[in-house]
């Protein structure tokens, strides 16, 4: 309820929970390139694979960086 609380002060229209924060926290320390088994640690996780469904957002936003940066040219 507190989590819930706080997201509405705050004006967030999307439901968040507490695993949320965890999701962001997780999310957060990988994109600023905190080593994945120290956020690996910090979660409590037994296996890097668990910490690992967490690099997608990671992957994403490289993707995201190398399409801005190289553009499609069309050949005739």
């Amino acid at each position: 309820m507190v989590v819930k609380n706080c997201a509405e002060k705050a004006g967030l229209r999307k439901s968040v929970h507490p695993h949320t924060l965890r999701h962001s926290f997780a999310t957060d320390l990988l994109r600023n390139n905190t080593n994945v088994v120290y956020v690996k640690e910090f979660l409590g996780h037994e296996s890097i694979q668990t910490t690992m469904a967490y690099t997608h957002v990671v992957d994403e936003d490289l993707r995201a960086i190398h399409m801005s940066k190289h553009t499609t040219v069309a050949v005739a």
